[in-house]
């Protein structure tokens, strides 16, 4: 796994005002979208020097989050980009970004496995357009976004940078895929299925990794808001609620699965257990959830 990227060692400096509406030089806008990935807000690839409406919402969940006022830009003189330096700072030389009790490479290790690296685009069994690590692109902006590439030889070893009409193409016709998707692995979706109707378009096992880690650092923000005391639970405990908030996101509530934050309430981590089965028919992860949480009951501090 590449490691997180490593803020800079001076702090970030503004030539102009970004966000929509302003003067959005190309420089610092890539600057501006490398920091807010490096923190875990999904800003869009960090090599565009163009403004998306996913950098202005990753900039105004930023300002969220810290309480600055919500206006979806940066000023280079601002208190967003003086927030923006103090998180960077606190990041250089560290590990822990997803979750403080544990280390990135270690919490993922799991994710990694069960989510396994798909580099085509697809749909999964919801019919939700996917791809890397279990990455759901859910707006044609967000997938044009994404830094896929095109094979362009038989022997898959010269590649090029989508173009806009093509990954349009791609996202369009997976849209129109209508199957039982339950039924269809993501091998179904391969790109010599398509090659009537463009040309094998993926993305690089690095650049799904990157996406991962942001998406990782997204959820883990997420699960503490879900949970306010979760570092006062076993680490067990925690990497498998990890997984969930990971794997489910906004499915993942106190309403859809009241058994499991009762135990956790509780602090009945056999009662967890026992209620951390998903219906995705994932026997493995199910049991690995389940492991955990039955480890947590041997926890001592």
């Amino acid at each position: 796994m590449k490691k997180i990227p490593v803020p800079p060692r001076k702090p970030l400096n503004l030539g102009a005002s970004v966000g929509q509406r302003m003067e959005n030089r190309e420089s610092d806008v890539r600057n501006v979208k490398n920091s807010l990935n490096t923190l875990g807000y999904d800003a869009g690839d960090r090599n565009s020097g163009f403004t998306t409406q996913t950098m202005e919402d990753a900039i105004r969940n930023f300002q969220s989050d810290n309480f600055l006022r919500n206006d979806g830009y940066m000023n280079p003189q601002g208190e967003t980009l003086k927030m923006l330096n103090n998180k960077l700072y606190s990041l250089r030389g560290s590990t822990r970004t997803i979750l403080q009790s544990m280390d990135d490479n270690k919490l993922l290790e799991s994710t990694k496995h069960f989510e396994k690296l798909i580099t085509h685009p697809y749909k999964d069994s919801r019919g939700n357009i996917t791809i890397g690590y279990g990455a759901l692109i859910p707006t044609e902006e967000s997938f044009m976004d994404l830094p896929l590439k095109i094979q362009q030889n038989i022997r898959m070893d010269s590649v090029r940078a989508a173009s806009a009409e093509e990954k349009q193409q791609a996202f369009r016709t997976l849209q129109r895929y209508q199957t039982n998707f339950k039924d269809r692995s993501a091998s179904y979706y391969k790109p010599d299925r398509w090659k009537n109707n463009f040309v094998p378009i993926d993305i690089a096992e690095g650049d799904a990794e990157n996406i991962m880690q942001q998406r990782a650092r997204m959820h883990g923000r997420e699960l503490q808001r879900k949970v306010p005391d979760l570092y006062s639970h076993p680490i067990p405990a925690q990497e498998a609620l990890f997984d969930m908030e990971y794997n489910m996101g906004s499915k993942f509530n106190r309403d859809r699965w009241c058994g499991l934050f009762s135990g956790l309430d509780q602090r009945d981590y056999g009662k967890m257990a026992r209620e951390s089965h998903r219906n995705s028919g994932d026997v493995e992860r199910n049991k690995w959830t389940e492991d955990k949480l039955r480890e947590a009951t041997k926890w001592r501090d």
